[in-house]
């Protein structure tokens, strides 16, 4: 009787340790194609069609500072990454229209935000959100004209603990 439980417990330590051990792989290789592994989340919508343009270059994003103060004073929202250096051999766009209908996508398609994934040999480097403004939200003033400006920024290793949920 002892023997058999002696063995059941070791059994289940081997089941416990292969099992963890499993589950580091199959996270790890998950993230060995991480374009498969963006394209397979709903987290950060769908990405099946968005344009991709290879090119190379190096970018400062940047956030836009009004804006992110206006959100602090008004809703406390504070964002952690007010600026990211960001090398890619390939960026990703598409126009943020999640959860709406065929008709407020055409009503409202110029004005969408703009998402990007910058990539650098298949590797997700930043993703940043562009918005549309006709005014500034912290002084009220009014631009000439409407303009982009950058309204999110998230770097590799919140992607991919987003990517990992």
């Amino acid at each position: 009787m002892k023997i058999l439980t002696v063995l059941l417990i070791i059994g289940s330590i081997i089941g416990l340790v292969s099992g963890l051990f499993m589950d580091t792989i199959a996270k790890e290789s998950a993230f060995k194609d991480e374009k498969n592994a963006l394209l397979n989340t709903n987290y950060f919508g769908d990405w099946r069609k968005a344009k991709i343009a290879k090119k190379s270059g190096k970018i400062t994003l940047k956030l836009w500072r009004d804006r992110a103060e206006f959100l602090k004073k008004k809703l406390g929202i504070v964002y952690d990454i007010p600026k990211l250096e960001v090398e890619y051999d390939e960026i990703w766009e598409r126009k943020k229209e999640d959860y709406l209908t065929k008709e407020e996508i055409r009503k409202w398609q110029k004005d969408l935000n703009i998402l990007r994934f910058y990539w650098k040999g298949d590797k997700i480097k930043g993703y940043s959100e562009h918005g549309k403004f006709v005014s500034n939200p912290l002084t009220g003033e009014y631009f000439s004209a409407p303009t982009w400006k950058i309204i999110f920024i998230a770097d590799r290793e919140k992607i991919l603990n987003e990517l990992n949920k």
